[in-house]
């Protein structure tokens, strides 16, 4: 009997249930769970690890929480129909917070939203609210180049997100170390539009030279937004601060507001707006207004200019509109606060307005027109001449039927303002002409022409009430020579006045009746488009009773006028008024060599027999360097005083002195002014980001606004 194998046979079942047994008891290993982030995210890495960690629910439960470890070319991505939707994570590593929805990464953070970069060692970033924050952090907006100690990112809105930089330094230099930046302590962007600097302190290199308690700035290529700020010092008005805001509602309308802090004097405000439709219409309207706090006065001016063409149909007769405005508190206004005008003191204002309309044959003209005098030793304005309205029709020269002859009428309506009665007289006149062509030669040719004019007004003084209706005849020749040089005329005009109310000539008065008797002489000049030059004179011929008039005493002045530019670069002008029983009555002369925006120099004279050897000089200099990162421009206006010639010369006094350095830098270009004039003596320092100057030309047009302010087609004027 062999037993072991049977013994052998039987343990073989309970050896498999032993196996069984043992197996079914050991513990199931968990599998972690899906992920559960947004359908839209997609991430890849090199390693990727779930990390379990233990958590509390809201009710203190205890629970598991899942995680991922992304490391190495880390990459989170949310994907989107539009460019605006996407964002891109990219760093070293990464921790995503599968229930939370958070994620931290490390390493060479970039973050891609919305067009802007940012980058930094660590970031923070919420995938549900899409907020977070990187850890000194970097950003760049071209031009521009951001750092913050910490980049606060907020949700997304319909005008973009805005991105907060605490401690932050900007600026757009490129270079390192930069050549200026700002340090702000709170920044605020908005990608693509804009940003807010609050208490941001402008270094040059290390050294800080300016500070401004909040900066604003586009970041839209296409910007039509712009502040320039000039700060300065001069005796009168203390500390100066001076900023210009300037604005476009579409390229041909746009504007300046101006904010200016005076130490002494207060707040100035302006605005100033300049329109230009193609050749349809243009205009300028500028105001300024400061209350002195020192004086207790109110300083203001008003000017304004427009042409506006409103004609319904090209083919039709044409309408235009034009008008000029010019107002202002006192004569001194221009001297203290709008000191780039090169009227110092404003003598007179003009103000006016008209519609006119013109036709084939006929033109018509409504208008208003008033001018006001400074008033003797004040800077007080009062009204001189006023007309309110004026109305005026002309026609051309028409055809006379079956006769060879031309003829023109026109006529007026006038209610000027007397200011020496203080009182309105109502105006009218009609004339009619009658005018013919006569070739004597195939050079020569004659002109005749006879008028008759009647006036009415309504009163003859404050007092004298009664309508008066003078009448006026009037023949007239001229002679004119023409030859390629030019044309010589000799003309003779004989006027002469009707009693009132009569139509007999009115000879028992001292002129007797004849208010015109007249020589003139002209001869112009011009062999080509770079010269033209005009000389002229006249002769009385009037013997009113009581005349002891001698022959030369009847000459009026021999002018000469003279434009000449001998070269591309070089102009001349002259002119000179000689009078026979007087002598040389004035003389001005300008000479100029170069340009305005480059190199020039220019030298002025004037003398006036007003005021016996007096010479008033004026001179202009100006340098810009071969690369242009260089200019200089030197004004100087003096007066000297000679009893005959050099070795006369008793005194010279210079009562204008300006100078102004400008440097163009890598980054930004700086403008040093430094002027002296009577009642004025102050310096000006502006210094302006080559991106700002460069979008500012894009909003401010020079070329138009000299037709205006004349004196801004020099390149440093303000």
């Amino acid at each position: 009997m062999r037993l072991p194998p049977l013994r052998g046979l039987a343990l073989a079942p309970l050896i498999v249930l032993s196996c069984l047994f043992s197996i079914s008891a050991q513990p199931k290993k968990r599998r972690p769970p899906s992920p559960t982030l947004p359908a839209d995210i997609q991430f890849s890495s090199k390693e990727l690890k779930y990390l379990e960690q233990d958590a509390l629910t809201k009710s203190g439960s205890p629970i598991k929480s899942w995680s991922l470890h992304l490391k190495g070319q880390v990459e989170i991505r949310r994907a989107s129909a539009t460019p605006e939707g996407a964002w891109r994570l990219s760093s070293e590593e990464a921790w995503m917070d599968m229930e939370k929805q958070t994620l931290r990464a490390t390493g060479d953070v970039r973050i891609l939203e919305e067009g802007s970069l940012l980058r930094g060692p660590e970031a923070h970033y919420d995938l549900k609210t899409r907020t977070g924050e990187i850890l000194q952090g970097k950003g760049v907006y071209p031009p521009w180049f951001f750092r913050g100690r910490r980049i606060k990112i907020h949700p997304p809105k319909e005008r973009g997100r805005k991105l907060e930089y605490v401690g932050a330094h900007l600026t757009t230099c490129e270079l390192h170390p930069a050549h200026y930046h700002l340090r702000a302590r709170k920044l605020t962007v908005t990608p693509g539009e804009s940003f807010w600097a609050r208490d941001a302190l402008f270094f040059l290199g290390p050294v800080p030279v300016f500070y401004s308690p909040l900066l604003y700035k586009s970041l839209r290529g296409d910007s039509t937004f712009h502040i320039l700020s000039k700060p300065g010092y001069n005796r009168r008005e203390g500390v100066i601060l001076k900023n210009s805001i300037l604005y476009a509602f579409s390229p041909a309308l746009y504007g300046k507001t101006f904010l200016d802090f005076f130490g002494k004097k207060g707040l100035g405000v302006g605005e100033e707006l300049n329109y230009q439709n193609s050749d349809a219409a243009r205009g300028s309207l500028y105001g300024y207004w400061i209350d002195e706090k020192d004086t207790g006065l109110s300083r203001w001016t008003v000017l304004g200019n427009l042409w506006q063409d409103l004609s319904p149909s090209p083919t039709g007769p044409r309408w235009g509109f034009q008008t000029r405005l010019q107002q202002m508190s006192d004569a001194d206004f221009n001297n203290l606060y709008f000191r780039s005008n090169t009227l110092r003191i404003a003598t007179e204002l003009n103000t006016s307005a008209a519609l006119v309309r013109s036709g084939a044959k006929t033109t018509t003209r409504l208008s208003y027109n008033r001018r006001d005098l400074q008033k003797d030793r004040t800077n007080d304005f009062e009204k001189s001449v006023e007309s309110l309205p004026r109305l005026d029709f002309q026609t051309t020269a028409l055809g006379v039927p079956k006769l060879p002859l031309l003829f023109s009428f026109n006529a007026s309506y006038d209610r000027p303002f007397e200011p020496s009665g203080d009182f309105y007289r109502n105006n009218s006149s009609a004339q009619i002409n009658i005018l013919q062509t006569l070739p004597v030669s195939r050079r020569l040719s004659l002109n005749p022409q006879v008028s008759f004019q009647e006036n009415w007004q309504d009163r003859a003084g404050a007092t004298d009430l009664q309508d008066q209706l003078i009448g006026r005849y009037t023949l007239a020749e001229n002679l004119r020579l023409r030859d390629a040089w030019g044309d010589w005329d000799l003309s003779h005009t004989f006027q002469r006045r009707l009693k009132v109310n009569t139509f007999s000539v009115d000879q028992e008065s001292r002129d007797k009746g004849i208010e015109q008797n007249r020589l003139f002489l002209q001869q112009t000049l011009r062999p080509d488009r770079r010269l033209l030059m005009r000389t002229f004179t006249g002769f009385d011929l009037s013997h009113p009773r009581g005349d002891s008039r001698r022959t030369q005493d009847r000459w009026e002045p021999l002018a000469l006028d003279l434009n000449w530019t001998l070269k591309k670069a070089v102009s001349l002008y002259f002119r000179e008024d000689y009078l026979l029983n007087r002598g040389n009555r004035s003389t001005i002369a300008q000479l100029d060599f170069g340009y305005l925006d480059s190199r020039y120099t220019s030298l002025g004279v004037s003398a006036s027999q007003a005021r016996p050897g007096h010479l008033f000089v004026n001179q202009g200099f100006g340098w810009a360097a071969p690369d242009g990162n260089w200019r200089a421009q030197l004004a100087l206006r003096y007066d000297t005083f000679t009893t005959g010639g050099i070795a006369g010369l008793e005194h010279l006094r210079f009562f204008e002195k300006e100078l102004t350095l400008t440097k163009l830098f890598h980054d930004f270009l700086t403008r040093l002014s430094l002027r002296s004039r009577p009642g004025v003596k102050e310096v000006l320092f502006r210094i302006d980001l080559k991106v700002d100057a460069a979008r500012a030309q894009k909003v401010i047009h020079r070329e138009r606004e000299s037709e205006w302010y004349p004196w801004r087609r020099n390149p440093s004027a303000d």
